[in-house]
């Protein structure tokens, strides 16, 4: 296989965990991984498509997840969960191998959760329950909370980060990584713009798969960057 970006990202948190770096469960999680090459190709893809959706996939098991973890081990509120289960999705839509299914009912679920979070309720915005949960956060931990705010920017920026290096293939896995890429921005109204082109697909599995597993090949017959 080509050393795409893919692959060295792939390669680079592999490493890492198998020197006992990360933490929780991005280690966990990479370090059950054999090799790169190990991967079953995506049935009805060609392999070099199925290998690099499958590497993308557990790339967000490295940096990005430790980045997740850092923000809820610092922060506790609603936007703990987003940012797990929105990081998530570019992970749960491209290793789903045996079922084949582009992890239809994990997005959806995450998709559906963070939508509702992300929605004003009751004429309150997610926003506002934001900027208080800071508030109380910093009173609980005996901190000024713009030192707190200050902390929690810098780790969102991380996560953002992170997630921004993960290289994507098509539509879904662009709107899945600019959501996440969102969070970190705190740029809320982004977030749900791209989760919403998500939740247009996820209407039902086969819509979705056919959504989920697009692609297009370069002359080397590797599956070609998704570009603004």
């Amino acid at each position: 296989m080509s050393d795409t970006k893919t692959e060295r990202l792939f390669t680079k948190a592999l490493a890492a965990a198998r020197k006992g770096k990360g933490k929780g469960r991005a280690l966990v999680f990479a370090s059950k991984i054999p090799s790169v090459s190990s991967h079953d190709a995506l049935k009805d893809l060609p392999e070099s498509v199925g290998a690099a959706f499958g590497e993308l996939g557990w790339a967000q098991r490295g940096l990005p997840e430790d980045a997740m973890l850092e923000v809820q081990d610092f922060h506790s509120g609603p936007l703990n969960s987003l940012v797990e289960h929105v990081g998530d999705l570019t992970n749960r839509m491209t290793v789903s191998l045996p079922r084949n299914d582009a992890g239809y009912g994990y997005v959806r679920n995450k998709v559906k959760m963070a939508l509702d979070k992300l929605s004003t309720t009751e004429g309150r915005s997610f926003d506002q329950e934001h900027q208080e949960n800071i508030v109380n956060n910093s009173r609980y931990r005996k901190v000024d909370p713009n030192e707190y705010k200050a902390k929690l920017d810098s780790l969102l920026k991380k996560y953002r980060d992170a997630h921004a290096e993960l290289p994507v293939f098509n539509e879904a896995q662009w709107n899945a990584r600019q959501a996440a890429i969102a969070l970190g921005n705190q740029n809320w109204g982004e977030a749900v713009k791209c989760l919403k082109k998500l939740d247009a697909h996820l209407g039902d599995s086969e819509s979705w798969v056919a959504y989920a597993h697009e692609y297009k090949l370069d002359g080397s017959g590797n599956p070609q960057l998704k570009r603004p």
